[in-house]
């Protein structure tokens, strides 16, 4: 005959399945993540694998003084078989930075200094005030690291030991080389292709490319100077750009009077 729990025994174990701690640390250096955590009176736990949703990875913030009172993310905990001894962390939110007040079915993903995506009933916002750049960037294909192999599986232990991180995750310190990037500041908007960039500001445009073509005539405005360049495509000449710090505006001007300004 089995052995069976006491009621008293059940009721701990049932008791001690989930809790909820304050972190005060965040290793996001492992490859599922590890909080340092304060729980019931006295209780310290380290080394505790923090779980994200697949294709979402977080770096929770650490406890900071409000209002004269030190606050924490709060990390609710699941104790396998009702053993504090190895815990996960499902979730952990934090009151200090929630987006709130959201309309039901909206969706926002966020963090502490204000910038997120509010996937909102009519739209989707994007806002990065304390930001220098927006950047969206295509890269080089490169080829996935083989996964697995020895010490790439397990639990917290094969996460951890091993060899580390080797052959496994996704390093966000390697940022490869973007084939095309759009780069959105305060000031301009840079889109680069290849050895391509066009650069937008309030009052200019900036082109640079080993090659320019335009199809049909292009009116170049600098200063009280109006220069008109010849198609690519026309059989008609086609005025190079001559060296200078504004390489596109420098054009070679025919002889003659410089052409009229073409009519709105």
């Amino acid at each position: 005959m089995g052995k069976f729990l006491t009621s008293r025994a059940a009721a701990d174990l049932h008791s001690n399945n989930l809790s909820r701690h304050t972190l005060e640390q965040h290793d996001d250096s492992q490859l599922l993540g590890e909080v340092k955590l304060n729980g019931f009176a006295g209780e310290a736990m380290q080394t505790i694998e923090h779980a994200n949703p697949y294709g979402f990875s977080t770096y929770p913030k650490g406890p900071s003084m409000v209002g004269g009172v030190k606050r924490y993310a709060v990390a609710f905990m699941s104790f396998l078989t009702g053993n504090r001894s190895h815990g996960v962390a499902m979730q952990i939110g934090d009151r200090r930075f929630r987006m709130f007040n959201k309309k039901e079915g909206e969706v926002a993903v966020h963090d502490d200094q204000g910038q997120w995506a509010y996937f909102r009933r009519n739209g989707i916002l994007v806002k990065a005030p304390n930001a220098n750049s927006l950047t969206l960037q295509i890269d080089q294909q490169q080829q996935q690291q083989s996964q697995g192999g020895a010490g790439s599986q397990g639990g917290s232990q094969g996460g951890s030991q091993g060899g580390g991180n080797s052959g496994m995750g996704q390093d966000a310190t390697k940022v490869p080389q973007p084939v095309t990037s759009v780069v959105a500041t305060k000031d301009s908007i840079t889109l680069t292709r290849g050895n391509s960039t066009l650069i937008i500001t309030d009052n200019q445009i900036y082109l640079k490319s080993p090659n320019i073509v335009t199809d049909g005539p292009t009116y170049l405005n600098k200063g009280d100077c109006l220069v008109m360049v010849k198609s690519a495509m026309d059989s008609n000449q086609v005025f190079a750009p001559a060296a200078g710090p504004d390489p596109l505006l420098q054009v070679a001007m025919p002889s003659g009077s410089p052409p009229a300004a073409p009519k709105s």
